[in-house]
């Protein structure tokens, strides 16, 4: 009989000892069961200077505690538990903000639209509208389509409550993901979105994708079926502008093989202006052959003065190696505009080697003129030493003017 006793109180000191135990791990402090429980309403505000409203720090004792001791809210990598008095309380916006985002992000990427809905019912306006462009994104990395059916039904239902950080989230991230497993889906989603700005944002991410991925064929065919001219060109743009940049053969194949005739003087100086990234002499020669005969002129002064904004001394010697005529004279008067601010007598030496009269004449005197007002004494030294008939061409333009 007395073993026995012994027995049942040693229970009766163990039923204790884990009792205390219990409740000295637990300190008394209420959580949200995300899943099921009703939220325990906190005792007292705890005030914090940098907390921006919806961001509401709170206590369970009746007296206000230290900040600083804070201890880290407890989470868990399912729809579990979240200790969101204690992530309220955590000392600064940037710590609260981050257990946020990684507690609600963690949940995205395996259920977006549960987390969301989780996320809506749980926490103020102010902390979904901060937290949600991390759920968004951390879903369009794992389910980029499911991510983008949400945020086009979204934006025709509730546009209001959308961010435009949480749009750039699902445009950036889920068209991005998609892209790299489906070209051809992520293309077709993108003409679902409501304007062209976000349909074309999302054919520009889906572009880089797919040139990391590979799979620019397949991309380029479904961009070839869209029907919206400006969506589109812009997809091919950024096609051939990021190929261009880094294997200039297979862009110049994709442009004379797989580009639309129609689209082709379109896309041309977005190509051109890429090859000259990393060979000027054969992207500008490339970019001048490849231009309708009419247009030629027109091309040659773009390119110099594209050339001419990062070196001066390449675009001069193009322009000098070609052939006298329209074409030349066009690069002549492009160069001779581009160099004028550091190098006025340069840029007036170039202008008199124009073979076309009139275009002579008209270019050298807006130069000189423009000389003239800037440094007086300089001009009229430089005037001194010019061609005679540019001389006399001013003097006839000075007469006239002074006539009128």
């Amino acid at each position: 009989m007395k073993s026995k006793s012994i027995a049942v109180a040693a229970a009766v000191v163990v039923a204790l000892i884990i009792v205390i135990c219990f409740l000295w791990l637990h300190n008394g402090k209420p959580s949200i069961k995300l899943d099921h429980e009703e939220v325990t309403h906190p005792k007292e505000e705890i005030s914090s200077s940098d907390r921006p409203n919806g961001f509401s720090g709170t206590t369970t004792s009746g007296s206000q505690t230290s900040l600083d001791n804070e201890p880290a809210p407890q989470t868990n990598t399912s729809l579990g538990e979240l200790d969101l008095n204690s992530v309220r309380s955590l000392p600064t916006l940037r710590a609260r903000l981050e257990a946020l985002n990684d507690y609600f992000g963690e949940l995205a990427k395996s259920d977006g639209a549960k987390t969301i809905a989780l996320a809506k019912s749980k926490l103020s306006h102010a902390e979904y509208n901060a937290i949600l462009p991390k759920i968004l994104g951390k879903w369009s990395e794992t389910h980029p389509k499911d991510a983008i059916e949400w945020y086009l039904k979204a934006t025709s239902s509730d546009a209001g409550d959308i961010s435009l950080n949480a749009k750039r989230a699902v445009i950036d991230s889920a068209f991005s993901a998609l892209a790299s497993t489906n070209p051809a889906e992520a293309v077709r989603m993108s003409s679902l979105l409501p304007n062209e700005d976000e349909q074309n944002a999302a054919l520009s991410s889906a572009c880089d994708a797919v040139i990391l991925d590979g799979k620019q064929a397949e991309f380029l065919n479904a961009v070839n079926g869209l029907s919206t001219d400006s969506t589109r060109l812009t997809a091919l743009s950024c096609l051939l502008n990021e190929i261009g940049a880094v294997e200039p053969d297979m862009a110049k194949a994709i442009f004379a093989q797989q580009i639309k005739e129609s689209d082709r003087s379109l896309l041309l100086s977005t190509l051109g202006s890429s090859l000259m990234q990393t060979d000027p002499v054969d992207g500008a020669r490339w970019w001048l052959e490849n231009s309708r005969n009419d247009a030629k002129q027109e091309t040659v002064g773009k390119i110099v003065e594209e050339w001419a904004r990062t070196d001066k001394s390449g675009p001069a010697n193009w322009v000098n190696s070609m052939p006298k005529g329209p074409i030349r004279d066009s690069g002549v008067v492009a160069l001779a505009n581009s160099i004028y601010l550091n190098n006025p007598n340069n840029a007036l030496e170039w202008a008199a080697t124009i073979q076309a009269p009139q275009l002579r004449n008209d270019t050298w005197i807006g130069l000189y003129e423009s000389f003239l007002n800037r440094e007086p004494d300089s001009a009229k030294e430089t005037l001194a030493k010019a061609p005679i008939d540019l001389q006399q061409a001013l003097a006839e333009f000075e007469k006239t003017r002074n006539a009128h």
